[in-house]
């Protein structure tokens, strides 16, 4: 990485954002920093997309794409290599930035270190406040004595904004390594807190929102939740999850970690206080992959049975 290279990138993976795109890219135009890069992989998009990047990308906003369509997961970490950061901060094709936050993400950048920003989740109808989440109190329920717990994280498994966090591209080396479609949400930069041992005292707050994430989107756009690569059967994820397990153990060399992987289960527990429906708390209590395994065969025939007696409800 010469000198010249920027210091910070942001990596936007994307797939159909033609109808947000735009304001990623708009607010970027307003950082005007050249130690400062926008990188968007488009991963074959065939909503025009990549033409409105293309017509609209100016000094700073490097596009790439693939040789063939990757899975999200293989997308994220194609846009990773391509860019020229020392510093790595990812962010959705439907999301935008607050340009003002950069300057205080600049003013912290050091090796070795995790800057949490905030982030505003919104309405996209309303444009209004949903949540403002990765405030420090919440991230540092993670943590047991000053290193990070998966004991605790597998208590708020679902807790996915801490994805979104500024880090030394070193940190994530790992990634390729890492399966999806597993039974949790260990999203690839979450896995750093794992792999790499960050301690408390390498964690900078920015009491400052960074990213704007929107919900409820009025406009169609390609999701991990929508794409035909995530959608795999609880046995699958569950393998995943255990192969993830002993990737954990290799790196780490930590017996109890691996059992809290292997066996702990996914309490979701967060989403109680945030009084979610009941019937997606108890989609989100899933059990440790080893239990999966076993009941994902009664899991298919409970399908299959509802799948038929739908099927003849509506003949009759």
């Amino acid at each position: 990485m010469d000198n010249n290279s920027p210091l910070l990138s942001i990596v936007a993976p994307i797939r159909n954002e033609g109808s947000y795109i735009l304001e990623l890219i708009n607010s970027f135009s307003k950082i005007n920093d050249s130690r400062v890069e926008l990188l968007i992989s488009d991963n074959w998009s065939n909503d025009g997309s990549y033409e409105i990047i293309i017509n609209n990308s100016f000094a700073n906003v490097k596009v790439v794409r693939p040789e063939s369509r990757l899975s999200p997961f293989d997308n994220h970490i194609f846009a990773i290599n391509q860019s020229s950061g020392r510093y790595i901060f990812p962010v959705g094709g439907d999301d935008y930035i607050s340009p003002e936050c950069i300057k205080l993400i600049l003013e912290e950048l050091r090796a070795g270190v995790i800057i949490v920003p905030k982030l505003r989740s919104f309405d996209d109808k309303s444009r209004k406040t949903i949540e403002i989440t990765n405030l420090e109190k919440d991230v540092l329920r993670f943590y047991d004595k000053d290193k990070f717990s998966v004991r605790k994280y597998l208590k708020f498994i679902n807790y996915d904004q801490l994805i979104f966090i500024v880090c030394d591209r070193k940190m994530l080396s790992h990634l390729i390594y890492i399966k999806l479609n597993t039974l949790e949400t260990f999203a690839s930069w979450s896995n750093i807190f794992v792999f790499s041992g960050v301690k408390l005292r390498d964690i900078v707050f920015i009491d400052f929102v960074l990213m704007n994430k929107r919900y409820n989107k009025q406009y169609l756009s390609s999701t991990f939740a929508n794409e035909q690569y995530t959608k795999s059967s609880m046995f699958v994820k569950s393998i995943n999850s255990i192969y993830n397990t002993f990737l954990f153990l290799k790196k780490t060399r930590d017996s109890m970690q691996t059992f809290y992987l292997l066996f702990f289960n996914r309490y979701a527990e967060g989403y109680y206080s945030k009084n979610m429906p009941t019937h997606k708390v108890r989609r989100l209590l899933t059990f440790s992959p080893i239990f999966m395994i076993i009941l994902s065969p009664f899991l298919i025939i409970k399908n299959i049975i509802k799948f038929m007696n739908k099927n003849l409800i509506n003949l009759n």
